[in-house]
């Protein structure tokens, strides 16, 4: 293969809904000689919605039913403790930061209606 012939590989939420379907993708990915190999992935099906959701309700169980269902995939696809420690020490900052940009979100929704005419 050329140098400039690329193999781009996408992969939707449904292709990465559980620890089976993602291990199945790395299957795939790991079965592609290709050198020249770009990757896109797409949240896990099902999370952006939920996200979405709890950027309007704020209800923390949203987050705890996303951070369980994430903490279980990782604890079935990997197999490095220390490697699942550190992502889930990274993934928890990610939620300190939802939580924080959710609370942007509000307030923005809230100024905009309030300047609403």
């Amino acid at each position: 293969m050329g140098k400039n012939n690329w193999q781009i590989y996408k992969f939707g939420g449904s292709s990465l809904n559980d620890s089976d379907c993602i291990n199945k993708v790395c299957n795939l990915i790991k079965g592609n000689s290709s050198e020249n190999l770009i990757v896109v992935v797409s949240a896990m099906s099902g999370m952006t919605n939920q996200l979405l959701e709890y950027s309007q309700s704020k209800d923390e169980s949203i987050l705890q039913t996303i951070s369980d269902r994430y903490i279980q995939t990782l604890n079935k696809t990997l197999e490095d403790e220390l490697l699942i420690k550190n992502i889930i020490n990274e993934f928890n900052q990610d939620l300190v930061l939802i939580r924080e940009r959710a609370s942007l979100y509000s307030n923005l929704t809230l100024s905009i209606e309030d300047n609403q005419v």
